[in-house]
């Protein structure tokens, strides 16, 4: 019961909102609430205050927070090795990466993993943000997680397996519009200068984006702000804007009436890399896992630390 409060506990602090932890955790509110004031009177501490919008950590609380995790996290490990001990039926791993790394890269592994391991259960979480996957790896809820190299890693271990040119995409309808534009040989002034369509805010790939022109004192014309590349793609296609991509998608699709040029001499490759936590215990199936991802990340059936 105590290892329940716990994970209420933790998920509540991810949302600040016992709403929406309880949807998550499949419960009432009433039942969230009353396994947070138990954890509180265990403990003899307020660990949330609430506000109108939802609830927020006290100081003591967030203090706690941290060491929740790594409990929760040690307690997914155990269940790791226990289930390793008891052979390939047992196999269990969970994996949190985006969307673009979910569709493109992780089928062929996955379908590779599955011929070694046939009853493996897998778990995918399909985030947008580098901080949610983060989020998910640091708390144990994510054996490991892919997230771009355009970060800053504290207290957790990247490594970088694969990076992706960056693409400037434009309709065939756009092109024969502005036919003085020379598309090949724009200048960042003058990307900045037509109308975009880009990434969320929130996406890594448009916070790199974003980096770049504010370290070039640009402010870019985004007209439409919507995720997924092949939206992107489609929308460039049928002339709504230009988007800037990674290449990742390019290498699975055929792209017909759009043209990709490369302006990573402006904005730089964009890495995809694996995370985990410095304390992970890996099991046998998890380390086959990531040595089918990328042959250079295990070494002597180890991974760097």
């Amino acid at each position: 019961m105590f290892f329940q409060q716990l994970r209420t506990f933790v998920i509540s602090a991810k949302f600040e909102n016992f709403s929406r932890a309880a949807d998550t955790l499949h419960l009432t509110q009433s039942a969230v609430t009353h396994q947070i004031k138990l954890l509180e009177e265990h403990f003899g501490l307020k660990l949330y205050h609430r506000h109108r919008r939802g609830i927020r950590l006290t100081d003591e609380g967030r203090k706690l927070l941290e060491h929740a995790r790594e409990i929760l996290a040690g307690v997914r490990d155990m269940e790791e090795l226990a289930r390793s001990l008891q052979g390939r039926d047992n196999v269990s791993l969970s994996i949190a990466a985006h969307r673009g790394m979910v569709r493109y890269r992780l089928p062929d592994v996955i379908k590779a993993f599955r011929t070694r391991y046939i009853g493996a259960n897998i778990t995918i979480f399909t985030r947008v943000v580098d901080d949610d996957i983060i989020g998910l790896v640091m708390s144990g809820e994510a054996d490991f997680g892919i997230v771009t190299s355009w970060n800053t890693f504290r207290q957790i271990h990247f490594h970088e397996f694969v990076s992706y040119d960056m693409m400037l995409c434009v309709g065939d309808q756009y092109r024969a519009e502005h036919p003085r534009i020379h598309w090949d040989r724009l200048s960042l002034e003058e990307i900045a200068a037509v109308p975009l369509v880009l990434y969320e805010k929130v996406n890594p790939i448009r916070r790199g984006i974003d980096r770049v022109f504010e370290e070039h004192h640009l402010t870019p014309r985004v007209i439409i702000e919507i995720g997924g590349p092949d939206i992107l793609l489609e929308y460039a296609r049928i002339g709504l804007g230009v988007s800037i991509i990674s290449a990742l998608p390019l290498h699975h699709r055929k792209i017909e009436g759009v043209k990709v040029i490369p302006v990573t001499h402006y904005f730089g490759r964009l890495g995809y890399g694996v995370i985990y936590r410095q304390d992970k215990y890996f099991s046998p199936a998890l380390v086959d896992f990531l040595s089918i991802l990328d042959p250079q990340l295990v070494v002597d059936g180890r991974l760097p630390r």
